[in-house]
């Protein structure tokens, strides 16, 4: 990715993007951890890109 300019859309879009990863690995996690395997609705709206 050396080299590269990227827009400020295109920084936001992947910072939006990588904080769903985030969020999705951490109910992954807590999910293993707990058993409990309901998503919650933050959780929910942030993956559909709310």
């Amino acid at each position: 990715m050396r080299g590269q300019n990227y827009t400020d859309d295109e920084k936001a879009t992947v910072q939006r993007n990588v904080a769903r990863v985030r969020a999705a690995a951490d109910w992954i996690e807590g999910a293993v951890a707990t058993g409990q395997v309901t998503p919650e609705e933050g959780l929910a709206r942030l993956l559909a890109g709310e």
